[in-house]
């Protein structure tokens, strides 16, 4: 069971560590009702993510299951096309260059760096409501590509090595616990210390807002990596 749960964890850190998620939830907690509308984004997250790995999951217990005494090329076929995709997916995000900031771009007086600017519908997340940020946490779960390959990587290793259905369940679990660290992580914080945290959640998402591409590239490419190098010793 331990060398399962070693084997999901890239899988759910990979999720975890999304900068886009992060950044949406530090806004919910930086809108009104913070406190209610951060609780239902974790919440909706959590269940997306829940979903998303559990319907793989049972849909890779119909591959052959894994043993030690012979290759599973089905499982390694799907982990090469997994790994590509997520290679793909890096590429895509890749910009060489970046385009300098308008004469009009609000410098950070700290560090003398442009402050990034959100886009439209991340502004929009300063009038959000618990419902709508319970339907946010399920989209960014359940609809983002990275995620449904990272937990496809998961659900291959668990629906493919032949446990029971209670084992299942609990690496399930372990799994979306991480996959929802770094969104409870900030949410619980808040609730505990709303003021303290309040300039800290800020420096956060300006952080993130710089870096987010350059970390979303790094993620893919490693995964991807790791998802190809899967595939080849499965065969």
């Amino acid at each position: 069971m331990l060398d399962l749960v070693g084997a999901i964890l890239p899988f759910g850190l990979g999720v975890s560590v999304s900068p886009i998620p992060i950044i949406v939830s530090v806004l919910i907690l930086l809108s009104p009702r913070s406190r209610a509308n951060g609780i239902a984004f974790l919440l909706g997250w959590a269940l997306g993510i829940a979903a998303v790995v559990t319907v793989l999951t049972l849909l890779a217990g119909y591959l052959p299951t894994d043993s030690s005494d012979g290759p599973n090329p089905v499982a390694g076929v799907l982990q090469l096309a997994l790994g590509v995709w997520l290679l793909v997916m890096a590429r895509r995000k890749f910009r060489p260059t970046e385009s300098e900031p308008g004469p009009e771009a609000e410098v950070d007086p700290d560090t003398g760096l442009p402050v990034p600017q959100l886009p439209g519908w991340m502004s929009s997340i300063a009038s959000t409501t618990p419902v709508r940020s319970l339907r946010s946490g399920l989209l960014f779960a359940g609809a983002n590509p990275k995620n449904v390959a990272f937990a496809a990587g998961a659900a291959l290793t668990i629906g493919t090595a032949g446990l029971g259905t209670g084992d299942v369940a609990l690496l399930l679990v372990i799994y979306t616990v991480i996959a929802s660290l770094t969104v409870a992580v900030p949410v619980g914080l808040h609730l505990l210390f709303p003021v303290r945290t309040e300039q800290p959640l800020r420096a956060l998402e300006v952080w993130l807002m710089r870096n987010n591409t350059t970390i979303a590239v790094v993620l893919l490419l490693v995964y991807g990596v790791l998802l190809i190098g899967q595939g080849i010793g499965s065969f």
